[in-house]
């Protein structure tokens, strides 16, 4: 929500002051509009990019949930945690089109505040970024890892972003020679380009993912636009060799779908 802006722009002016050199973003964080004076030169090699559940420890939750796999195997009644709107709508098609009765709410804090919620009974299950729960050395807490199709990733989700002064050429060459991994730079630029053109801020359900294919050379970018409510979604794909085009492309597309009309809701609601 906007509380990750605030986060970043933290750290956007510490760099601004000269008082760091190096900033170090979770880019599915990172806003799209660009701050003057900086620049985003590097993305390193990228993590998972999927969504996972994590069930809860309370005796009660334990026991009712450990034959839990995946979102098909959560009970009627499941009090499900996430902040997304992109999670929610697509927990709230998933729960439409399987007939599942669920309660979703709203999870605030970082993951151990979250942990710490969900471990109490607050919550049964929540709905996390793998990369998130890898990074922090906790992969004891995934209890299924979601298939994209179920609930589709974050404009580069697994991705850090690294800033500099635009103007430090010194800073931006070592950091590009020694961090860069050109394949995913161009791969989250891609996804942050469908996100921006399609006008899409945190208040819209949307999730892109490009991969570069090593084999052929081609990237291929999906894009998916889902109703705040999961009544109802557009999800294309489009390949090819520059990743720029593919993103307005795919864009394109999805808004003379009528995805168009899915964002504005999403504005106004």
């Amino acid at each position: 929500g906007g509380t990750q802006g605030i986060f970043s722009k933290e750290i956007q002016d510490a760099l601004l002051a000269n008082e760091v050199d190096l900033a170090v973003h979770s880019l599915k964080d990172l806003p799209t509009e660009s701050v003057p004076g900086i620049e985003l030169v590097a993305v390193p090699e990228r993590a998972e990019v999927e969504d996972v559940l994590a069930v809860g420890r309370s005796e009660q939750t334990a026991a009712k949930f450990q034959s839990v796999h995946s979102l098909a195997d959560l009970p009627d009644g499941t009090i499900l945690g996430t902040s997304s709107l992109r999670r929610r709508a697509q927990l709230l098609a998933f729960a439409r089109n399987h007939g599942k009765k669920w309660e979703i709410r709203p999870v605030r804090g970082n993951l151990n505040t979250r942990f710490r919620k969900l471990d109490s009974g607050e919550y049964d299950a929540l709905i996390l970024a793998r990369a998130g729960i890898e990074r922090l050395e906790m992969p004891e807490r995934i209890s299924a890892v979601l298939s994209i199709d179920e609930i589709f990733p974050a404009v580069s989700q697994g991705a850090l972003g690294l800033e500099t002064r635009a103007e430090d050429e010194e800073t931006k060459a070592v950091v590009r020679r020694v961090l860069n991994d050109e394949t995913v730079f161009a791969c989250v630029l891609a996804e942050r380009t469908l996100l921006k053109a399609l006008d899409g801020g945190c208040a819209t359900p949307i999730g892109g993912l490009c991969r570069w294919n090593r084999e052929t050379s081609d990237f291929t970018i999906r894009g998916r636009v889902i109703a705040l409510d999961g009544r109802t979604f557009f999800d294309e794909t489009f390949t090819g060799t520059d990743p720029q085009h593919l993103a307005l492309q795919l864009a394109a597309s999805l808004i003379q779908k009528g995805a168009d009309a899915l964002i504005r809701e999403a504005r106004n609601a």
